[in-house]
């Protein structure tokens, strides 16, 4: 979430990585921000950024809002079969046919797929240039 003491929601989104992942800011290289996306399960609206890293960092998670780190490089997701369907249970309701990516066997749904595939559309527009 944005604090009062964020200078942007660019900022904003540095800061939370940082305390989430552990990734320093000042070292963060945002290449620009996504559509913004209001997310009614949690009434958020979400302003997502895209950015980088010269390195691997060593991720320091806050176990108390992440379970763990997946890395996947960007060229996994030229194969389109990795975008599929399923049902998902959360809490007590069935979802029918969400589309997610796998990951590995990990996976990517809801929001966080929605904005990676404006992310992923992007990126592929550029390798296309």
């Amino acid at each position: 979430r944005i604090e009062k003491s964020d200078l942007s929601y660019e900022y904003g989104a540095r800061r939370e990585t940082f305390e989430e992942i552990g990734v320093p800011l000042d070292q963060i290289k945002v290449i620009g921000a996504l559509s913004k996306l209001y997310v009614f399960a949690s009434n958020n609206l979400v302003f997502p950024f895209v950015g980088y890293l010269d390195y691997m960092p060593d991720f320091i998670l806050q176990e108390s809002e992440v379970d763990q780190v997946i890395t996947v490089p960007m060229d996994y997701f030229l194969d389109e079969s990795v975008l599929l369907t399923k049902d998902l249970q959360v809490k007590d309701y069935t979802l029918k046919d969400v589309p997610y990516y796998d990951l590995h066997g990990h996976t990517l749904w809801g929001a966080t797929a929605m904005i990676f595939a404006e992310w992923l559309q992007i990126w592929k527009n550029t390798l296309a240039s």
